[in-house]
């Protein structure tokens, strides 16, 4: 199934699957962290997203779905961040990720849904973890465009994506495939979009600026 059989999938079966966002992760966000005890695909995914990190300049940095913290107290660890702001829709998530980051006095979470996040400020870097690939196919431009507005520098996401997914595979109700690539592209204030794989069905996406 490529991206033809994709997207008739999304639009004709897709609509029969119930998933509701905010009810799904408000439930899984009470056991989520479970999921990535001892798994090695989460740390090749760390050590690829911290490889690809080291190649561009940020000091402040907005993290979108953080859920517990994974992401952001890997990159408190690891950069000299001045502020770190994250956000994310499930009060249980973002309890533990002020638990985990507690030592850092320059990070900040708290409880919003993506459509309802609101900052004056801009960021260098706007970044986040298998968070779009669970944003319906309906809001995904407009989520993808409200979020690099807070963007100075760089966007990064890191997502799901195959060239041609199993014609025999049916994603999860809440997981998308989402063509990253065009959609940044739509976006005026982009200058640029690279995708930079690392795994089998796992890619980095990165876009810069204007």
């Amino acid at each position: 199934m490529g991206y033809g059989g994709l997207g008739l999938y999304q639009k004709f079966v897709r609509p029969f699957v119930k998933y509701k966002p905010e009810k799904y992760w408000l439930k899984r966000g009470k056991v989520y962290r479970k999921r990535f005890q001892n798994s090695e695909a989460a740390q090749n995914q760390e050590k690829k997203l911290l490889d690809f990190l080291k190649q561009i300049k940020f000091e402040t940095v907005l993290e979108f779905g953080c859920g517990f913290g994974r992401i952001s107290k890997l990159m408190l660890d690891n950069f000299q961040i001045k502020q770190y702001k994250g956000f994310d829709l499930s009060p249980h998530q973002i309890d533990s990720a002020i638990k985990l980051c507690e030592k850092f006095s320059n990070a900040s979470f708290e409880v919003k849904k993506m459509q309802d996040f609101n900052s004056n400020k801009k960021f260098d870097l706007v970044i986040g973890a298998e968070v779009l690939m669970h944003v319906p196919p309906t809001e995904i431009n407009d989520v993808t465009f409200r979020l690099s507005g807070y963007a100075k520098n760089h966007v990064v996401n890191i997502d799901w994506y195959v060239d041609t997914p199993p014609k025999k595979r049916i994603a999860n109700p809440h997981d998308f495939l989402h063509q990253y690539e065009k959609i940044y592209k739509k976006i005026p204030t982009v200058k640029s979009v690279e995708r930079i794989p690392f795994s089998n069905n796992g890619s980095i996406f990165h876009a810069t600026m204007k």
